[in-house]
């Protein structure tokens, strides 16, 4: 049974306990940090509990080793992506105390926490339009699927420009007037929420597809530019740069793309970072991952068209060893 709306309110509500248990093992119970990072996994653990419980029929169901054998070969790969999301969210304040100004990674670190309160309505709007987006892709309905990432990022813009607005408010009344320095941070840093947006939905799409080790591949390589990123950005700009260096993470991930499916923009895109990547004195190579039965298109275009599009990427692009599977994408 499909309910957005039921779907969209548990995601608002998950966010909003995990401000509010915040709030309360800080500023009540003054646990600091220990009360702050306990509270995001507490509120997790209760939605959980009552998820369980409001869906307790489906306990009855069989299990099947297959489908978990399944599953962990699935998700393997986007536990690791995961991980590496440190370097757009963390490695800024590492760099930052590395540093060593302590005072601006202070004032930095307020603005970051302060503008981080719009992710529970970004994590709302990417978990809603979720089911959406993948049943898009299964279905091959592109236009679609175009359309609900369009959605949910007029809305992030929209979020993100009324954060911008009244923020000088929030940054008073959350720190009774002591931090407005913070203030130019948590602004830049809200426009991140904008390009993690980006990111998130190129991410699913990718997932939708099968291609988790290239939603690995592509996290990969946007830590390695973030890492160079925010090295560039701190030490010659400080807590300022380390603001923009986040909002550019997301678009580093986002680089990443599928170049084999027959699509002028899928293939575009993929010869322009390639183009960009040469020019930059880079040695560049793409991976030429294909699964036929992921192929978009495939089944609704001319068979020259078909070609047309097989013959501009292996005429255009340098290509590794073909691999077909998971296994040759390992190798």
């Amino acid at each position: 049974r499909r309910d957005s709306k039921g779907f969209f309110r548990l995601s608002v509500c998950n966010g909003v306990l995990g401000v509010a248990l915040a709030l309360l093992l800080v500023v009540v119970f003054r646990l600091g940090a220990f009360g702050r990072l306990s509270a995001t996994s507490l509120a997790a653990l209760l939605v959980f509990l009552f998820l369980m419980y409001r869906n307790r029929d489906v306990w009855r169901m069989p299990f099947g080793w297959d489908i978990l054998w399944k599953s962990v070969r699935f998700c393997s790969p986007l536990v690791v992506a995961a991980m590496l999301g440190f370097f757009s969210n963390g490695y800024d304040k590492v760099m930052l105390e590395r540093n060593g100004d302590l005072h601006s990674l202070g004032i930095y670190t307020v603005g970051f926490s302060i503008a981080s309160y719009i992710s529970v309505f970004s994590n709302s709007i990417n978990d809603t339009f979720q089911p959406d987006i993948f049943e898009s892709v299964v279905s091959r309905d592109f236009r679609r699927c175009f359309r609900f990432v369009l959605l949910k990022l007029s809305l992030m813009t929209v979020l993100a420009a009324l954060f911008i607005l009244v923020s000088p408010l929030v940054v008073r009344i959350l720190t009774a007037g002591r931090y407005m320095e913070s203030l130019p941070y948590a602004n830049i840093i809200a426009l991140s929420s904008i390009t993690s947006m980006m990111y998130y939905s190129m991410s699913q799409v990718t997932i939708a597809l099968g291609y988790t080790y290239v939603t690995l591949a592509n996290k990969v390589l946007g830590s390695v530019l973030s890492i160079a990123s925010f090295y560039f950005l701190i030490t010659r700009f400080g807590a300022t740069g380390a603001a923009w260096g986040t909002v550019l993470s997301y678009l580093y991930f986002f680089l990443g793309t599928a170049h084999r499916p027959a699509n002028f923009g899928a293939n575009l895109q993929a010869y322009s970072t390639y183009r960009y990547l040469l020019r930059r004195g880079c040695e560049v190579k793409v991976i030429d991952y294909v699964r036929g039965k992921d192929c978009l298109y495939r089944s609704v275009i001319p068979a020259a068209q078909m070609q047309a599009h097989t013959h501009f990427v292996e005429t255009l692009l340098q290509l590794t060893r073909q691999a077909s599977d998971d296994k040759g994408m390992r190798d």
